[in-house]
């Protein structure tokens, strides 16, 4: 009887040890919160990673400082699941955000740059962690 108490004991505390340590699930409510976080460029060519907050964004090609830049959204699709983006004090037709269905992939369509980019939801980390 002993032993099953010890057992009972060590799986109630392993259950409450594992269920403080449960990481938030992401927020996909809508295209404004879905975007917030790491994002890895997974374009051919590239490698540049995006760190998205809630009006910041950060550009970091790894080996290089991070480019550090305001964002306001234009507007929202939440039927679509889109968004379009003005960086910084970007003029001109503001960048558009489309995301796939299971909001693990987003597609940036530059308004001033011919080729799409694509990216994959890596965390929740809305800067990069970098020393010098």
């Amino acid at each position: 009887m002993k032993r099953f108490t010890v057992l009972v004991a060590a799986l109630a505390l392993t259950a409450a040890v594992g269920t403080g340590c449960a990481t938030a699930k992401r927020d996909l409510s809508t295209p404004a919160a879905a975007l917030l976080g790491h994002w890895e460029n997974v374009s051919p060519g590239t490698n540049a990673d995006v760190y998205y907050g809630p009006d910041t964004v950060y550009y970091f090609g790894g080996s290089t400082k991070p480019v550090e830049t305001s964002y306001e959204i234009v507007s929202e699709d939440t039927d679509g699941f889109a968004l379009e983006v003005r960086y910084g004090e970007e003029s001109g037709d503001p960048t558009k955000i489309g995301f796939s269905e299971d909001r693990n992939e987003i597609t940036v369509y530059p308004s001033d740059v011919p080729e799409l980019l694509k990216y994959r939801y890596v965390d929740d980390k809305q800067s990069p962690v970098v020393s010098y």
